[in-house]
């Protein structure tokens, strides 16, 4: 029997030695709970950029950050009630995942990190184009428009910064519009020693028309290329959506179209009349600029809807005033005319 004396380990030792013991069995983990389609690469999103040599995040992470949409009031308030619970779980899960699966820097030290930016490019020049009319349309209804645009994630806290779109008083000459404009608005900080959250960030300017400070959208993106392949990508995006959209409409319709007579006599064929045009739709997709909200339209799109009397003066959001009454004589007598 050897007389040599073991002495304690040491935290540290103790810490490798369990790394160590772990290692034969962490890809079996790492295979088990985060396969291929539960887990995405950063990289290959053009709604975000990243900023650290950390680029991939859990499913649930990723489903959770609300990168490349806007959010309304009412849907702000929900997300910030109601999923940064299962926020704080899906950041505790990322730094399980990187634990996990070994990720390490170029300089082969653990990944304990993670930053990411909403794609500038993609958010004016794909984003907001296609929802400029509904943000407009919040905006005059008094209502604030957020989107989030910086998250970040480390081993003591996590941060989720929220920016908002307001506007400018004075008219674009090219558009005749209210410029839109970003500015800082909220930002959310967990703690993960304190288990508490904090708002680190909060904007005192709350004019949703000409903040002090805000930020103009650039003139041109910096990465041409990437806008046009994404506005090609949507595009083919919504028609295929249409063609599945016709696909059901044609597969569950119960109506069938009876087969014909046989014929019990020969004379000439009665040549077939030239089919009728179809009943006009509203292609929702591609006219993503068209927002209708209640009995109120954005856009030109005025579905079987009479021209109004001249003498009746209808009311707009965001006017001060009701519409102005006539006495049902004058109504009449412009209809007569």
């Amino acid at each position: 029997m050897s007389n040599t004396l073991r002495l304690p380990f040491t935290e540290q030792a103790r810490r490798l030695q369990a790394q160590e013991l772990f290692e034969t069995h962490r890809l079996r983990q790492y295979n088990h709970f985060y396969p291929e389609d539960n887990r995405v690469n950063l990289r290959t999103e053009p709604r975000v950029e990243c900023r650290t040599e950390a680029s991939t995040v859990t499913s649930n992470l990723h489903h959770l950050l609300k990168f490349g949409s806007t959010l309304d009031q009412r849907e702000f308030d929900n997300f910030t009630e109601n999923s940064f619970d299962d926020l704080i779980k899906a950041c505790s899960e990322q730094l399980l995942f990187w634990h996990i699966s070994g990720e390490t820097t170029s300089l082969n030290e653990p990944i304990d990190h993670i930053l990411v930016w909403s794609n500038t490019d993609y958010f004016w020049f794909v984003l907001l184009p296609r929802s400029t009319r509904e943000i407009h349309f919040f905006l005059e209804d008094g209502d604030r428009v957020y989107f989030l645009e910086r998250f970040f994630l480390d081993h003591t806290k996590f941060e989720l910064t929220f920016s908002e779109i307001r506007r400018l008083s004075t008219p674009d000459t090219e558009t005749s519009s209210w410029p839109l404009v970003t500015t800082l608005s909220k930002e959310y900080t967990y703690h993960w020693n304190s288990s508490s959250w904090e708002i680190t960030l909060d904007n005192p300017d709350h004019r949703i028309t000409n903040p002090a400070y805000y930020n103009l959208p650039p003139q041109n993106p910096q990465n041409s290329d990437f806008v046009r392949e994404q506005l090609r990508l949507r595009e083919e995006e919504y028609r295929l959506i249409l063609a599945r959209i016709d696909e059901l409409d044609t597969t569950t319709s119960g109506w069938s179209t009876p087969p014909a007579p046989p014929r019990r006599w020969s004379t000439p064929p009665v040549p077939p009349r030239s089919p009728s045009l179809p009943i006009p739709t509203v292609n929702w997709f591609a006219q993503a600029e068209c927002t209708c909200k209640l009995e109120v339209c954005t856009c030109g799109y005025r579905p079987i809807t009479p021209r109004t009397p001249s003498p009746i003066v209808l009311w707009r959001p965001g006017d001060s005033f009701l519409p102005s009454t006539l006495s049902h004589q004058n109504t009449r007598d412009w209809w007569n005319n």
